[in-house]
């Protein structure tokens, strides 16, 4: 099937090109678009992550050895978070970098197996939480921003208690493990999500399958109330969308997938939509929405990120701009900004607009 997509044969009019990268836009859509390079922040080593603060001005970049912070608005360092212990060498990338939903944390996964928390006003180490026996993968916040969840090679979630008053060191509050196939190596678990309602986390694993926990009950161990076969392939990305009762998955199988979550009231769990047009693996998803508006940016190993409409299931434009596999990918609140990853080791802003 060919893509409607192809700067080769699409008509030039539905494609713009900057001095290194260019976008297409979907001709299909009755939509006026445009797309901007706005920030390119360039490092000598694999960008793993990038991720926005809450209010937009502060990028936080995660590589080997560290979190770089820059300001959006001056493109300047404001400041390095180092993962490594004075006199320390060797490898160590930071897997996932994430905010707080109250702008107040900025916490790391690293290949060390640790996961770091920093007060982002003063800069300094609030939290070392050590427990997983294999790389971190993903973290995500609950939105009090009160418990961070970790999610680890190693086949287990781990929660986090980043309150004020919380110690600095701990082994996780919770532990979320996966039991049944726990022989099979591709268990792994690769990426998280906290519902909005702060009661279910969603993890997605190397074989495809999803998982949703309920972590509002007792504490200690805790187990999926309910799995599923998402992906043919591995689940490297998942959102929760619509208020939690939607999730958004991406995954090695190069597509992604839009899911109607009826387990809360004994439904099926159910695919409404699967987003094709990647030509290679996708290894991160972000949503937006905004009003009746509800939308996705995704990052691939073909090199490109897209933007889709979840309600519809069609791109609305494309860029092309790194010269590798794109790692990462985010997109700010207000509409206007989408941020990108990867292993060529830039980081990039894009503004783009929609009418």
């Amino acid at each position: 099937m060919s893509d409607i997509l192809d700067p080769s044969t699409v008509s030039p009019e539905f494609v713009k090109e900057g001095a290194d990268w260019l976008a297409v836009f979907n001709p299909n859509v009755p939509r006026v678009m445009d797309v901007k390079l706005l920030s390119k922040f360039v490092h000598d080593k694999v960008v793993c992550s990038a991720k926005l603060s809450p209010d937009g001005r502060t990028l936080a970049v995660g590589l080997d050895g560290g979190v770089r912070l820059y300001d959006v608005a001056t493109e300047q360092r404001v400041a390095l978070v180092s993962e490594n212990a004075a006199g320390e060498t060797g490898r160590n990338y930071v897997r996932s970098v994430a905010w707080s939903p109250d702008g107040r944390l900025l916490a790391s996964g690293s290949e060390d197996k640790l996961v770091r928390v920093w007060s982002f006003a003063n800069r300094e180490l609030v939290h070392t939480f050590s427990g997983h026996q294999r790389e971190v993968y993903a973290l995500d916040f609950t939105l009090d921003s009160n418990t961070l969840i970790s999610a680890s090679g190693d086949r287990t979630l781990r929660l986090w208690d980043v309150s004020p008053s919380a110690p600095s060191e701990q082994t996780g509050k919770r532990v979320l493990a996966v039991e049944d196939d726990r022989n099979n190596p591709n268990t792994a678990i690769t990426t998280v999500a906290a519902s909005p309602d702060g009661k279910h986390v969603a993890s997605g694993a190397l074989d495809g399958t999803v998982r949703v926990w309920d972590i509002s009950a007792d504490e200690g161990k805790g187990k999926a109330v309910v799995r599923w076969q998402a992906h043919e392939q591995g689940v490297y990305s998942l959102r929760f969308v619509l208020q939690g009762k939607g999730l958004v998955t991406g995954s090695l199988d190069q597509t992604l997938k839009r899911w109607e979550l009826g387990f809360m009231s004994g439904a099926e769990n159910s695919c409404v939509k699967t987003l094709v047009g990647h030509k290679d693996c996708v290894l991160g998803v972000a949503t937006l929405q905004e009003g009746q508006v509800l939308r996705a940016a995704s990052a691939s190993r073909d090199g490109t990120i897209r933007l889709w409409d979840l309600k519809t299931g069609q791109t609305l434009f494309l860029v092309q701009g790194h010269r590798s596999t794109v790692t990462s990918v985010d997109l700010n609140s207000d509409s206007s900004l989408l941020v990108s990853g990867s292993g060529d080791g830039e980081a990039r802003i894009w503004k783009y607009s929609i009418f």
